[in-house]
């Protein structure tokens, strides 16, 4: 079993450092080729699509990875389809009211990307990892190939987005044929029930959720170049995101593990102490980015970035410190304790950030990380009380 485990976190991380060096090169293209405005048009697009993808995948992806192991995980993706439908609908209301190229791009592929996300988290947790690597690998092939294009002046940043973006979502339609997942749009698709849907997908919208809505408002305070200074460090940040999803990929199924084996908390703490472990001098290495490399990446943009690293190297350790307790608490089903968790925390991050927003990008990723940090304590608590009561299967109504 463990042997299994260790196998798909690797192959979970060979495909999340394809999605992110694709991520990655588009930022850079954009970063490089574009005004700081464009950037920060680009960095609020992207912001919306990650929304609907993590809200498809947390809705539907998440509680069918804890579902018994007989439950036929790879075909009953039809919610997902519902939520990417949704959010296709939003980003177009919202490219229309910002006039913004990226969010029309956003609104036309985030149908694709959302199924691509769900089916690649069950096919990475439970299904052919295989599959998710070969279209990955695909997807970053295409991905170069545009942005080198940009670099060569042949087509602008733009474009390089709308083929980023495109092969994405065809390789979501793709890998949905190819495993037999739904592509139908219908609720009733997927054979989890709607309250663990809900608890699961309210969790990431009050999460992040809340997080980009700090964005925008921040952005609306402050100009284009906040939004663009936090999409800068989310670049620089890619290596540590890519640890960080890949330990999702997986967490769910091994906490359920943990949790059935009798490994109970103290089994929990030793996986956060090794991700924690491996991630640190990578934070550090963020937190000292030399300032040439800083202007090869991210051009116009860096000197707005070099200020927030050190607070954003802070905040990616208190997600990693989260990490594990917030899967543990979707293995056993406490979707209300989820929610209660994801409101407390938002009730204090956005008036925080409203009242230091003002003061600068700065003040508005310390405030995050300083959030973010008594949130992933409050996490750890609730799961140490949270393992002393008995909970209904996961998979139950």
């Amino acid at each position: 079993m463990a042997r299994v485990a260790g196998s798909r976190g690797t192959t979970a991380l060979v495909v999340g450092l394809g999605s992110s060096a694709s991520g990655m090169l588009v930022a850079v293209a954009i970063a490089r080729s574009s005004t700081v405005d464009e950037t920060g048009r680009y960095g609020v697009a992207v912001a919306a699509m990650l929304l609907v993808t993590a809200l498809a995948r947390s809705a539907v992806a998440d509680p069918l990875v804890a579902a018994p192991p007989a439950t036929d995980v790879l075909r009953h993706t039809g919610r997902a389809s519902v939520i990417g439908l949704g959010g296709m609908a939003a980003l177009a209301v919202a490219a229309v009211a910002l006039r913004s190229e990226y969010l029309v791009t956003g609104a036309l592929t985030v149908h694709g990307l959302a199924m691509r996300d769900t089916v690649r988290a069950v096919l990475l947790a439970r299904g052919r990892s295989s599959v998710a690597v070969v279209a990955e690998l695909v997807g970053l092939g295409g991905t170069t190939i545009a942005c080198t294009g940009t670099q060569l002046g042949l087509w602008d940043a733009s474009a390089a987005f709308a083929v980023w973006a495109g092969v994405g979502a065809l390789l979501g339609y793709g890998m949905s044929l190819v495993t037999r997942s739904t592509l139908r749009p219908g609720w009733n698709e997927t054979p989890v029930p709607t309250t663990r849907s809900l608890a699961f997908g309210g969790d990431t919208m009050i999460g992040s959720g809340v997080v980009q809505v700090v964005t925008w408002i921040a952005t609306w305070i402050g100009g284009l170049s906040v939004a663009a200074a936090l999409r800068g460090a989310g670049t620089l940040a890619g290596p540590v995101t890519v640890g960080l999803t890949a330990a999702r990929a997986v967490l769910i199924p091994h906490a359920v593990r943990r949790l059935d084996g009798g490994g109970g908390v103290r089994g929990l703490l030793g996986d956060t102490t090794k991700l924690c472990t491996v991630a640190t001098p990578v934070l550090v290495l963020l937190a000292v980015v030399p300032e040439p490399l800083g202007v090869a990446l991210l051009g116009a943009t860096w000197p707005l970035v070099a200020p927030v690293l050190v607070a954003t190297a802070i905040e990616l350790f208190a997600q990693l410190v989260a990490a594990v307790p917030e899967s543990a608490h979707r293995a056993m089903g406490a979707g209300r304790r989820i929610l209660a968790l994801r409101c407390c925390t938002a009730v204090v991050r956005i008036p925080l950030v409203l009242l230091v927003a003002p003061s600068g990008v700065g003040a508005v990723v310390i405030a995050a990380a300083a959030v973010t940090a008594g949130s992933a304590l409050a996490w750890w608590i609730s799961l140490v009380v949270l393992v002393r009561q008995p909970v209904p299967s996961p998979f139950s109504p």
